[in-house]
């Protein structure tokens, strides 16, 4: 049972790390002719030691074997801690292992590089390119996002160039929204044509914001919650939700849980102190994910105002430069022409180790900071029957199933949701959206396609996206569904035998 505990806890622990870095997925862009640039999300290129040397090591993500040796050497700190509770001896073997891995990726008080450590990136175009697919712009997610941003521009530059295109379109996903909102800033709209935000941290994430507020809590519901988000509709998925239930049923989730609370409640400050402040509380890009809400409240906590006086210089920039001015730069780039959109997704469980289980998310990212301030109902909950739209703008903007309020969005008129679509898991019917935003002659609203309301759902079945529907509608659509498959099953039985 032991053995049990410990690999349904390491199993656990890597789901969670999982959630945090979901690569993002590019979208096809037809029939246009101007170069689509998905702009990236956190930590989508490998990070190495001394690239293109004879001495380069693959730092982050952490190599298997670095990670099964790390597994292996807490075995047996592990089995003792088991019998004599002593989490402090515990934190002499793991904090030091955790310090080594991420080392290599941490900065400096100020915010530069400690070591020779970046990302391998060599920029061309396809041969052959014809605007029919889209490129790619990746960067060192641990930098300034007002650095990567000049780097930005340079590919960009690079891009229009070898094409003769004098615009180009940027699809910013998760992180990426950080990064080309820092470019609006600093190099404004001349050459860009269209802009889709796709699940993007523009606004930052609650679960940073709440991480270097010291706010953690475990929660049995969200834990599940997030674990079975990761399941799709197939059999193999169907036997491990059974699994997931079953291991709940018997108490095998209740007697793991209580571990993770004593590993925050006993190291917690030791974790932070030793480890996280000065690996990724020196990182600038980390912090153009922090919330406002949380901002001020974690320089307080995680820094110190004379060793780390450049890097609060740095953070403080874009923060109160561009994160805060968000709707502002948007709105100006609209003035001057360019199409803006927004995609959010909602109705899935966040990483489950803050304080706020209940809030909408995409599985990473919160819908109400996707979307640029959405009001949302809790999960598993509505607005409430009485629920009066929050901004009266002479449109309707709650969502069929009363879990969303829109109208509170920056932009509500361009802004979309996918109810059940996982961070950056794009399927075909949400690229096929974006396309058709990317095509439209003029700025897209959601009103001006039926084919594309201002609120979709992800049916796992087929993965397929269609509008949400009121809860009578879909229970009569479900009913309709059965009375067929009943009639078939009485068409069935009137046949003669043979």
């Amino acid at each position: 049972m032991k053995t049990a505990k410990r690999f349904i806890s390491i199993l656990l622990a890597i789901v969670i790390a999982a959630g945090l870095l979901l690569p993002a997925f590019a979208v096809e862009k037809k029939n246009t002719g101007i170069p689509v640039i998905n702009v990236d999300g956190i930590a989508t290129r490998t990070l190495y030691l001394n690239p293109n040397t004879p001495e380069e090591q693959q730092v982050f993500y952490p190599t298997s074997d670095t990670l099964t040796n790390a597994i292996k050497s807490l075995a047996l700190p592990a089995a003792k801690l088991a019998v004599d509770k002593n989490w402090n001896a515990f934190g002499d073997k793991l904090i030091p292992l955790a310090k080594t891995i991420l080392d290599p990726i941490s900065c400096n008080p100020d915010g530069t590089v400690k070591y020779n450590v970046a990302i391998k990136d060599e920029w061309s175009i396809p041969a052959g390119y014809n605007f029919d697919t889209t490129l790619s712009f990746s960067y060192d997610w641990r930098l300034d996002p007002m650095d990567n941003s000049k780097r930005l521009n340079d590919y960009i530059k690079f891009v229009k160039q070898e094409t003769g295109c004098e615009k180009v379109d940027l699809i910013p996903n998760s992180m990426g929204g950080t990064i080309v909102m820092a470019y609006l800033e600093q190099f404004g709209t001349d050459d860009v044509n269209a802009i889709v935000m796709r699940s993007s941290a523009f606004q930052g994430v609650s679960l940073v914001g709440e991480l270097f507020n010291k706010q953690l809590q475990i929660n049995k519901r969200s834990v599940l919650g997030y674990v079975k988000g990761f399941l799709k509709a197939d059999k193999q998925s169907e036997e491990m939700n059974l699994l997931i239930s079953a291991l709940d049923t018997f108490g095998v989730v209740d007697m793991i849980l209580p571990v993770a609370d004593n590993l925050i409640y006993n190291l917690k400050d030791r974790i932070y102190n030793e480890v996280l402040i000065e690996t990724f509380g020196y990182l600038p890009g980390i912090w153009s994910l922090v919330p406002d809400k949380y901002y001020e409240s974690a320089k307080a906590i995680m820094l110190d105002p004379v060793k780390n006086a450049e890097l609060i210089r740095k953070i403080d920039i874009y923060h109160y430069d561009v994160q805060n001015k968000v709707k502002d730069l948007l709105q100006d780039a609209i003035n001057k022409g360019v199409k803006v959109a927004v995609i959010s997704n909602y109705n899935l469980y966040g990483c489950p180790i803050t304080e706020n289980p209940d809030a909408q998310t995409d599985f990473l990212i919160d819908t109400v900071y996707s979307s640029g301030g959405a009001t949302c109902a809790p999960l598993g909950s509505t607005l409430g029957s009485g629920y009066i739209q929050a901004v009266n703008c002479g449109h309707n903007h709650i969502s069929p199933d009363n879990i969303i309020d829109a109208s509170t969005c920056m932009f509500p008129e361009y802004t979309w949701f996918v109810k059940g679509m996982r961070h950056t898991n794009f399927n075909d019917d949400y690229n096929a959206l974006v396309n058709w935003i990317l095509n439209y002659n003029g700025q897209p609203t959601v009103f001006d396609n039926a084919s594309y309301p201002q609120f979709l759902q992800l049916n796992k079945a087929d993965n397929t996206l269609s509008p949400v529907v009121t809860p009578m509608a879909s229970i009569l659509s479900n009913l309709q569904i059965i009375f067929k498959i009943l009639q078939n099953i009485k068409l069935l039985q009137a046949l003669p035998a043979k």
